[in-house]
């Protein structure tokens, strides 16, 4: 009886673990979503359909 609480008690984990990784993975795609247009705009997304970002030179005084 007890090793079938145990083997039960390891799939639960395992069943959390996964959902777990996977809400975590839908967090960061909403984060990155809802955030791309303003990373590009500051000129810290790299676009492959549009080359790398253009940074103006600095100038040194």
């Amino acid at each position: 009886m007890e090793d079938r609480i145990n083997a039960f008690m390891i799939r639960s984990f395992d069943f959390f673990m996964e959902y777990r990784e996977r809400l975590n993975q839908l967090r960061y795609d909403e984060w990155k979503r809802a955030h791309y247009l303003l990373l590009k705009r500051a000129g810290l997304v790299y676009d492959p359909m549009e080359g790398m970002p253009k940074r103006e030179p600095e100038e040194i005084n």
